[in-house]
């Protein structure tokens, strides 16, 4: 049968002698006492995660004009007086003139939307069949480009459109720059066919200048 066995403490047993309350006090104040361990910062990859700064923003988009308007007005001037006056040469005939083709659009009874025209060359290996025989360059895009906002992909191909006149002008034989018309993620990222339709044109492009050095394709991400 088992026995069963209440504890009521320790007991001290005959060999011990007992101490007086007074020593007992003394030897448990002389007993040292514990050192309590600061915890180390751990070390590797994620210690150092912890104090660095927030990631900032891969792309910013925009850097902001003290004293200029957020939106664009027609007939208003696109920058302040301070950086209007601050600007010369193409920036300033640019800006002086979309300020008087919108002001002669506000006077006039045949009213139309503010924009540049801007027609592709044929036969020099551009995109140039409907929709891409033509763009159109809004005048709020110039807007955003004065106000050092993110550009629209308008510039894109008119910079490619620029630099073929360049080259062409200088006469420059050993570099050519694609149409970026499919080179846009927006396009390439949705439809099969866009893909299909833009590797057909590099392929084409590349044996249409086979004897260049140098080819260049322009590509804008999201």
């Amino acid at each position: 049968m088992a026995q069963q066995y209440e504890y009521s403490g320790f007991e001290r047993h005959e060999s011990v002698p007992e101490l007086p309350p007074q020593e007992t006090e003394r030897i448990i104040d002389d007993l040292p006492v514990a050192k309590k361990h600061r915890k180390r910062a751990k070390k590797g990859n994620k210690a150092a995660s912890m104090i660095q700064p927030p990631p900032q923003p891969r792309v910013q988009d925009r850097i902001p004009v003290m004293g200029a308007v957020k939106y664009h007005i027609p007939g208003e001037p696109i920058l302040p007086k301070a950086a209007v006056e601050a600007i010369y040469g193409d920036l300033r005939r640019l800006h002086d003139d979309v300020l008087r083709r919108e002001k002669s659009l506000i006077a006039s009874q045949n009213l139309g939307y503010p924009l540049y025209v801007v027609n592709v060359p044929q036969q020099r290996l551009y995109i140039d069949t409907f929709p891409a025989e033509k763009f159109f360059l809004r005048f709020d895009y110039i807007f955003d480009m004065f106000h050092v906002k993110k550009l629209d992909f308008t510039f894109v191909c008119l910079f490619a459109l620029y630099m073929n006149y360049i080259i062409r002008i200088e006469q420059i034989p050993y570099i050519y720059v694609a149409d970026p018309y499919f080179m846009h993620e927006s396009i390439l990222a949705v439809y099969e066919k866009h893909r299909e339709y833009a590797s057909n044109y590099i392929a084409d492009f590349m044996v249409g200048n086979k004897d260049k050095e140098t080819i260049l394709v322009p590509y804008r991400p999201m």
